[in-house]
C-alpha cells in the first residue's frame, strides 16, 4: 500500500482537476452509484475522531473507501486542524490499495464542491468575492474562486485579526493583477453587493442574514458542517433556491437545514434541490439568491483519492511507502 502526501497531491490536484473529480462524484450520486452510510464521530476532551465510510458501486473510482480524520481543539502553529488519511481499497480482491493525506483531500475537494455549485450558480460576470473566515478552507476557496470567475475584488472577514492580515497577505501574492484584496471589521461590510459569499468560518453560531446580502449573491455554506455548528440565520435561506450537496446528510447533520425547515416548514421543504442536478442543467442560472449547503460526503474523498493515485501514476512520480 503507498501514501499519498499532502506535496505529491497538490503537484497534481490542481483547481481544475480537483473541479472535474467534485462533477464526477456529483454525478456518481445522482445517478445511484454511491452507497453513502452515515458519518460517525466519537469526542473526546480534546477533540473528536469522525469516520465517512462509502462505496462506489459502477465506474472507474468503484470499490470500498473511508476517510478518518482527527479535529483537535487545540491549535498548533503550522499544523492543519484535521489530520488523517483517506483509504481506498482494491474493488476485486478488498485489498487496501492506497492511502492519502485526509487533510489535504478535504481541503481541495471541499472548495471544488463549493466551485462546481458556483459555476453553475454564481452570474457569469461575478467579480466580487467575500470570504467568511480565513483559515486554509478560505484560502482554498479563493484558489477554486479564481479558477471559475474573473474576480476583480476580493472581501475577508475574520474574528481573528492575525488569521484575517495572514491570509490577506498570502492573497495579495496569488491574485491576478488588478484584483483588489481587502480586509473587513464587519460581516455586512465584506458581504454587501458581494456576487458570490463563503462562509468557511466554523462559527457556532450565526454570522451571517439575509438582510445583508444583494439580491442576486450565491453563498457557499460551509464551514458548520457539524450537528450544533452555524454560519447562516435561516433568513439567508427564506426566498432563495437552496442546493444540497448530500440530501440524506444535510438533513441529518446540518443545524442550519433542521432550523430553517423548523421554522419555514412546508415552504422551506420544497425550496431544497440536490446538487448532483447541476450536472446536467446548462441552464443560465435562474435569478435571485442561491445557496449551496455542504456538509461533506464520503464520495467526494473518495473520487478524489483514486483520481490523484491515476494523476501521480501518470506522472510517473515517486511515491512513499505507507
Amino acid at each position: 500500500m503507498r501514501f499519498y502526501s499532502d506535496a505529491e497531491i497538490r503537484r497534481v490536484f490542481t483547481p481544475q482537476q480537483a473541479l472535474r473529480a467534485a462533477r464526477q462524484a456529483f454525478a456518481l450520486l445522482g445517478d445511484g452509484h454511491f452507497v453513502f452510510y452515515p458519518r460517525q464521530v466519537y469526542e473526546s476532551p480534546t477533540g473528536f475522531i469522525g469516520q465517512m465510510p462509502g462505496y462506489i458501486a459502477a465506474g472507474a473510482h468503484r470499490g470500498f473507501g473511508v476517510k478518518n480524520i482527527v479535529v483537535t481543539k487545540a491549535r498548533i502553529d503550522g499544523l492543519p486542524s484535521h489530520n488523517g488519511v483517506v483509504t481506498i481499497f482494491d474493488p476485486d480482491s478488498g485489498m487496501a490499495q492506497a492511502a492519502f493525506d485526509a487533510s489535504t483531500i478535504t481541503e481541495l475537494r471541499t472548495a471544488a464542491m463549493s466551485a462546481f455549485a458556483t459555476d453553475r450558480l454564481a452570474a457569469p460576470g461575478a467579480t466580487t468575492l467575500a470570504l467568511l473566515g480565513a483559515g486554509d478552507q478560505a484560502r482554498a476557496h479563493l484558489a477554486a474562486m479564481l479558477a471559475i470567475r474573473p474576480l476583480r475584488r476580493v472581501r475577508v472577514w475574520s474574528r481573528s485579526a492575525e488569521s484575517r492580515e495572514r491570509l490577506l497577505a498570502w492573497a495579495r501574492r496569488n491574485v491576478p493583477a488588478g484584483c483588489v484584496v481587502e480586509g473587513c471589521a464587519a460581516v455586512a461590510t465584506a458581504v454587501a453587493d458581494a456576487d458570490i459569499v463563503c462562509t468557511v468560518s466554523g462559527a457556532r453560531s450565526p454570522i451571517l442574514s439575509g438582510d445583508m446580502l444583494a439580491p442576486h449573491a450565491h453563498v457557499n455554506a460551509i464551514g458548520a458542517s457539524r450537528p450544533g455548528a452555524e454560519e447562516l440565520d435561516p433568513s439567508v435561506f427564506r426566498d432563495a433556491t437552496v442546493y444540497l450537496d448530500c440530501r440524506a446528510a444535510c438533513l441529518e447533520e446540518s443545524s442550519e437545514i433542521q432550523r430553517y425547515l423548523a421554522q419555514y416548514g412546508d415552504a422551506a421543504t420544497t425550496a431544497l434541490r440536490d446538487a448532483f442536478d447541476l450536472c446536467a442543467d446548462t441552464a443560465p442560472p435562474a435569478p435571485g439568491r442561491t445557496v449551496f449547503k455542504s456538509v461533506g460526503f464520503a464520495a467526494q474523498d473518495l473520487v478524489a483519492a483514486r483520481s490523484i493515485e491515476r494523476l501521480c501514476q501518470a506522472a510517473c512520480l515517486p511515491l512513499m511507502p505507507a
